[in-house]
């Protein structure tokens, strides 16, 4: 038995897994081919609840209510992705139920990711304001579909030339839900009100995200994580930091919700002036 399907196993009868790319606590990411077209299969594979029989069909003993949760999440991914069309958004080519468990087939986003890029080039100040611009459209579009993303970060953002690609909605929510059936949070761009199932989320969410992005994009690091900064609330900047910069990530990254830009039009009305 293994936790991940083995290189030449087809799915649906039509896709077929060429490699592993990634491996989450949620999900498992491969390669593969829908005919002579490259795609990217995504399993969802709690690896902490479920395991996998020999004839591939992923199940559970003890953690049903668990699995099923995550696989409700997973759907919601899949719809979520389904009603967002946007150039800079990951495309979704197809979702189905196998082996017990549910997996969505996307486009394959070929380049580096944010934080790959960052780290390893040297962009200036208008340079970042420029490409901040765009991850601030692509998101203000989700916001106008009615969801919330809520896992902004590097990793989770492609970049090739002048294209880049935001991904993984595995977090994502109806905005009319206000709030998530479970938590998964990522230290440094996660919010206050992320740790808990019963706060609202809403676009601040995002927009503490954004500025926790672009602060990474300026000192190639992540501002200090949310809970450490509940203690140690001010945040470290250069003395050179540009003005208008350093002003959207301090409002940005405010603990409260109610005390950060409530919408990604307040940001870019500031960046555009």
């Amino acid at each position: 038995m293994t936790d991940h399907l083995l290189k030449g196993t087809v799915l649906k009868g039509k896709y077929t897994v060429e490699s592993l790319m990634e491996n989450s606590d949620f999900s498992n990411i491969y390669t593969g081919k829908a005919g002579n077209k490259d795609i990217i299969i995504k399993e969802c594979f709690p690896k902490s609840l479920v395991i996998r029989g020999s004839d591939n069909e992923v199940f559970t003993i003890k953690h049903k209510e668990n699995f099923d949760l995550i696989k409700k999440s997973f759907i919601t991914e899949a719809r979520i992705l389904e009603n967002i069309k946007h150039a800079n958004i990951v495309k979704i080519y197809d979702k189905f139920r196998c082996n017990n468990t549910y997996y969505i087939v996307m486009e394959i986003c070929r380049g580096s990711t944010l934080k790959h890029f960052i780290l390893n080039n040297e962009l200036t100040e208008e340079e970042i304001k420029s490409l901040f611009l765009k991850i601030l459209k692509a998101v203000k579009y989700i916001h106008k579909q009615g969801y919330i993303h809520r896992d902004i970060k590097p990793s989770n953002i492609v970049i090739k030339g002048k294209t880049l690609k935001i991904l993984d909605f595995g977090s994502a929510i109806d905005k009319r839900s206000k709030n998530a059936e479970y938590v998964r949070v990522t230290s440094g761009y996660s919010p206050m009100e992320m740790y808990s199932l019963k706060s609202i989320n809403d676009e601040s969410t995002d927009i503490y995200s954004l500025c926790a992005l672009l602060y990474f994009m300026l000192y190639k690091q992540k501002p200090m994580d949310v809970l450490k900064r509940f203690y140690y609330s001010e945040l470290i900047f250069k003395d050179n930091t540009d003005p208008v910069l350093r002003q959207i990530i301090e409002k940005g990254l405010r603990i409260e919700s109610r005390d950060r830009y409530q919408s990604i039009a307040e940001i870019e009305k500031i960046l555009k002036n």
